[in-house]
């Protein structure tokens, strides 16, 4: 019955108390190195994403809205069919292109700064 326990614990993550008094091993500062480099180098894609997200921007402000087209079926005789096609359109609100543009010109000028 002992080992079954000591088992279900090791399974579960269970462990004695006494193991999180333990010292934890020293970690040195070369990972901070490491995640700088990684940093600046996704850095370098700011401008490039600004200036996509200031264009989604203003193509949303220009457009208001996105178009589709749904096709109804209006007549179906046997091998006769008649389908109507409807235009309609999402719309969206101002706010999601100021915003966009907003964070696009954001991430354009933190990508400038940076280099």
């Amino acid at each position: 019955m002992i080992a079954f326990k000591t088992g279900l614990r090791f399974f579960l993550g269970i462990h004695h108390p006494i193991s999180y008094n333990k010292p934890k091993p020293f970690r040195e500062a070369s990972h901070l190195r490491d995640s700088t480099k990684e940093k600046s180098e996704n850095e370098a894609h700011y401008p490039i994403l600004g200036i996509l997200l200031t264009a989604i921007g203003v193509i949303s402000l220009i457009y208001q809205g996105v178009p589709f087209t749904t096709r109804e079926k209006v007549i179906q005789f046997r091998p006769v069919q008649a389908y109507r096609e409807k235009k309609k359109m999402i719309p969206l609100p101002p706010i999601i292109g100021v915003l966009a543009i907003g964070g696009g010109i954001l991430l354009i000028v933190a990508g400038v700064r940076k280099k």
